[in-house]
């Protein structure tokens, strides 16, 4: 599959002290589409969504750790944070999917 970007996912954790609401996990080799930007399709439009496609071949996923409601940020952090407020610019997941068949298994998520 090709890779055209790396994020970093915090996992949000409830029921844990304040403090370490989430835990930080970067994957090096993703392909993303779309973003934060606007669209001409009937007049101005927000087209905030973002996909993202994290390849098993090429990164060490465990599926249990990336639920909806969890954060993504372009590019590799290595800040932990324990709000959503600590972070400037980043995306919630709206979906997850494991697309296990064909050649290229891989991890889709959706998030606006």
């Amino acid at each position: 599959m090709i890779t055209n970007e790396s994020i970093t996912l915090y996992h949000r954790i409830k029921g844990r002290n304040p403090s370490n609401r989430f835990i930080r996990v970067n994957f090096a080799k993703v392909w993303t589409f779309g973003g934060h930007d606007a669209t001409l399709n009937k007049g101005l439009t927000d087209s905030d969504s973002l996909s993202v496609r994290i390849p098993y071949l090429q990164n060490d996923i465990d599926i249990s750790k990336i639920k909806r409601g969890d954060l993504i940020v372009i590019g590799t952090s290595e800040t932990d944070i324990s709000a959503e407020s600590d972070l400037d610019e980043y995306y919630v997941i709206t979906s997850v999917k494991d697309n296990t068949f064909g050649e290229e298994p891989h991890v889709h998520i959706g998030a606006k």
